[in-house]
């Protein structure tokens, strides 16, 4: 993968780090928390308000100008994912049983 492909990656990973902080500070003791996960997983694969999807619009860019492998896409998606479970579980949210999210892809 070429030098700016990968600082291109990085810096995406580091925004969503920072929609994550973000979102997080929007938590709210009432328990009524379902809405920032929304929030940050339209923010990155798109829907809602944010119909393309920040982060799926730049990766999927990637893609189709050969930039990345399929399995460079696959490895981005899977650590994204994670972030998406992981703001799921900060926020005390139950893990669904079948993600509707990782079914999109």
């Amino acid at each position: 993968m070429d030098e700016n492909v990968q600082k291109t990656i990085a810096d995406i990973h580091k925004i969503i780090q920072n929609w994550k902080k973000f979102w997080l500070a929007q938590y709210s003791t009432d328990g009524v928390n379902a809405w920032i996960l929304n929030e940050f997983t339209e923010l990155i694969l798109g829907g809602g308000y944010y119909q393309y999807g920040m982060v799926s619009s730049a990766i999927d860019g990637l893609v189709k100008g050969g930039f990345i492998t399929k399995l460079e896409y696959e490895s981005f998606w899977e650590k994204t994912f994670g972030e998406i479970d992981d703001m799921r579980r900060l926020l005390g949210l139950p893990d669904p049983k079948e993600s509707p999210v990782e079914g999109d892809k």
